[in-house]
């Protein structure tokens, strides 16, 4: 239970899966629900860096499956520096799954996720994530 053992598992979770495949890593999956909630900070935003690599490794199914709803909940996190990693690792996600998945499926979730509702910083990083959205999206 050691934060520097636990970031540096998290750190190095997509070689591992990358070396291993998907099937052994399936009871490390299942414990990013629990450090994407720790309680360092640091913890959690090398969880959300990881996620566009484990996505990419793995593809679409996967990702809508059991990373989605963590990337998206790193939108809200309390902490700014995760908030902004969250952000800033939407470019390999979009570019990994396409301008169409993106489009059609992912940027609904974004703004579902931060209604009016919601506070203003909520509100601020959807209008970030959809500006980073924007440089690497097509014309189309």
């Amino acid at each position: 239970e050691i934060a520097d053992v636990r970031l540096h598992v998290v750190n190095h979770t997509g070689s591992i899966c990358e070396v291993l495949g998907l099937e052994p890593v399936q009871q490390l999956l299942s414990t990013l629900p629990t450090l994407s909630m720790d309680n360092q900070w640091r913890i959690r935003m090398a969880v959300v860096s990881q996620i566009p690599i484990l996505g990419q490794q793995f593809g679409t199914d996967l990702f809508q499956s059991k990373l989605e709803g963590l990337f998206l909940g790193f939108l809200g996190d309390s902490v700014n520096a995760v908030r902004v990693a969250a952000v800033e690792n939407l470019e390999p996600i979009v570019k990994a799954f396409g301008p169409q998945w993106t489009t059609d499926h992912f940027l609904p979730r974004v703004l579902e996720q931060n209604t009016a509702t919601q506070g203003y910083l909520n509100r601020l990083t959807a209008l970030h994530a959809l500006s980073k959205v924007a440089t690497v999206m097509t014309p189309e």
